[in-house]
């Protein structure tokens, strides 16, 4: 391995370890209190003044024959910790965005403050407050929210509701794929001119997922149904960042 592969490891650990704490933190989570960047750059420079001694050749008989394996043993300790690193990083990560294990239960509807948010009951889970992953439906106040919610009533009120959550949000609601007897949640929404296709969380659909509500919401919008029949209905997501600046969203 070449000197210059080594130090480039070492950088990159340094560079790790400098996002891994503050995030700890952030997340309450333990830490050490060994301060990593000060081990990193004396463990930097030992191996540099090694290499120097390394090159000067008979002038330091000792140190080269002391040397000879140290930079394979330190590089496979380097490389262990690089990857302890970027798994750890990962799972920081995940933790950061809410992501959890995935798990599937069936429940019953019990309510609906909106059109893509309900809260049913399990029988291991108890009361569980679901948001509909895929999509956005329009925020209270806006048009057709209340068609919205209706529409997320009549579709899980007739038969058992079946989520599969992958994530909890920030209001501590779980993110999940909503299934009836009467098939996908938000297809029905989107299909039915209710609700945008949220294209921000895409990265978390399946590939069908993402070509079925877009081709749905193409649809609706060129049938001109639900909300589509207004001239210029405004996204969810722009009404909250609206009302965030103190302004009044249609």
């Amino acid at each position: 391995m070449s000197d210059a592969f080594v130090l480039c490891m070492i950088d990159i650990v340094s560079i790790l370890s400098q996002f891994v704490l503050p995030l700890r933190l952030r997340l309450g989570l333990p830490h050490g209190t060994t301060s990593w960047g000060r081990r990193l750059l004396v463990a930097r420079s030992s191996f540099v003044v090694r290499q120097v001694g390394l090159r000067a050749g008979p002038l330091e008989p000792v140190l080269t024959t002391r040397s000879t394996h140290r930079p394979t043993r330190s590089l496979s300790k380097l490389l262990g910790v690089i990857s302890a690193l970027i798994l750890g990083w990962g799972q920081l990560a995940a933790l950061a965005d809410g992501l959890h294990e995935p798990w599937t239960e069936t429940g019953t509807f019990v309510s609906a403050p909106d059109g893509d948010t309900l809260k049913i009951r399990t029988a291991r889970r108890g009361l569980v407050t679901v948001r509909v992953a895929g999509i956005d439906t329009p925020e209270h106040g806006q048009d057709y929210w209340r068609v919205a919610r209706a529409h997320l009533i009549a579709f899980t009120t007739a038969s058992d509701v079946t989520v599969a959550c992958y994530k909890t949000d920030q209001y501590h609601r779980e993110i999940c794929r909503v299934q009836t007897s009467a098939g996908d949640l938000a297809a029905s929404l989107v299909g039915a001119g209710l609700a945008w296709h949220y294209k921000r969380f895409q990265d978390e659909q399946t590939p069908e997922e993402r070509s079925l509500y877009a081709n749905l919401e193409q649809r609706a919008r060129e049938r001109r149904i639900g909300l589509w029949q207004e001239p210029d209905p405004m996204p969810p997501d722009v009404c909250r960042k609206v009302r965030r600046d103190g302004e009044k969203c249609h």
